[in-house]
């Protein structure tokens, strides 16, 4: 069994000289996984990360929504306080390639912390996520066209808010939390700040919702824990809701974070290992078709966000202070992620083999 690229690519990473990890970082090299004929880089805003005289240097980059011009974002720092709170940023891949990464500070005016989740494909985009303030709770918020908004569901008896994906009618998906710390998910209408519940089907058993993205047809990503306690990953296409486990799981830890306009799902599962990987899925588009599962990286690997050319980003953690963003692109000569459904055959197999994973 070959031993999966992306930890490769986190190696070559580890072993970088500290002065390329700036605010402007360049990306000298990719490294292809052969399963999926996608190439990763390995992306970290170590230096605003880790300002000079910062007492306890970390590595923490997460990359969580990517829009079909390439413009990535997410956020640097754990949100350990004071030397590392969570900030949001930005970033733009031009020609195609990562060869220069100009991060761009995008957080919410006076908040403590801010973390970036969405983007959609407007010509002027707009972003969705959160920010914490000084007590420590999480609102909601939306950028658009550069005018911050605060949102904050009036059902919320918690103290969490959060909006996760954003599409082309402004439409963001979120969720708040009750004083039982469970989600209640719902969809937020930017343009007459309006709220909408969603609400799984009652055999579902569900007791904590949580909407991730939504995409320009109104199909829902997301994931819900039942009574029982397992986690499951969710769609709703057209009102028709399907509770969805990954198959090389361990049964009970799924998570669907984002999805495109072809309905392509991204996020993660648990396998019988206890560790976290990575993964895809493509829902069958027709009788004739199967669905499609891939496995995306090593353990401790989250993918977050896809775009309609099949570029992901994600994240690989270890430990509660260190993580380094994903950003996988199709090799230009690859029909990765074009027609997966009906490539589901030849490539399930190996998915599963790959779910062995690396170990940490």
């Amino acid at each position: 069994m070959k031993k999966p690229l992306i930890l490769a690519a986190l190696a070559s990473y580890v072993f970088m000289p500290s002065s390329i990890l700036a605010s402007s970082t360049t990306v000298s090299s990719c490294n292809t996984d052969p399963y999926t004929d996608l190439c990763f880089w390995i992306i970290s805003d170590q230096a605003d990360n880790n300002p000079p005289n910062t007492a306890t240097r970390e590595t923490f980059t997460k990359l969580l929504g990517i829009n079909d011009n390439t413009t990535v974002v997410g956020y640097y720092g754990s949100g350990t306080l004071p030397g590392h709170p969570s900030k949001g940023i930005s970033f733009t891949v031009h020609s195609g390639l990562p060869a220069t990464i100009t991060f761009i500070p995008e957080n919410f005016p006076g908040s403590n912390q801010t973390q970036v989740y969405g983007i959609n494909n407007l010509s002027n985009p707009t972003t969705v996520g959160f920010w914490v303030n000084s007590a420590g709770t999480d609102s909601g918020f939306a950028d658009v066209n550069g005018t911050f908004t605060s949102v904050v569901d009036p059902l919320t008896n918690g103290t969490v808010n959060q909006l996760r994906g954003v599409n082309n009618s402004n439409i963001a998906a979120g969720f708040y939390t009750d004083a039982a710390g469970n989600h209640h998910a719902y969809l937020y209408n930017l343009a007459t700040s309006t709220f909408t519940p969603l609400n799984l089907p009652a055999g579902f058993h569900a007791v904590s919702v949580t909407a991730t993205d939504i995409n320009n047809s109104g199909e829902i990503s997301g994931y819900y824990t039942d009574t029982s306690g397992k986690t499951y990953g969710f769609l709703d296409i057209g009102g028709i809701f399907s509770s969805i486990n990954d198959p090389f799981g361990n049964g009970t830890d799924t998570m669907f974070l984002g999805l495109n306009n072809l309905g392509q799902v991204v996020g993660s599962y648990v396998g019988p290992d206890g560790r976290t990987y990575g993964l895809l899925f493509a829902p069958a588009t027709s009788p004739s078709t199967a669905q499609y599962w891939a496995t995306i990286g090593g353990s401790g690997t989250t993918m977050n966000g896809i775009n309609d050319q099949g570029q992901v980003v994600g994240f690989f953690s270890r430990g509660s202070d260190y993580a380094v963003g994903i950003l996988a692109m199709p090799e230009p000569s690859s029909l990765a992620f074009i027609g997966l459904a009906a490539l589901a055959a030849p490539f399930v197999h190996r998915r599963k083999e790959r779910c062995a994973g690396p170990t940490n």
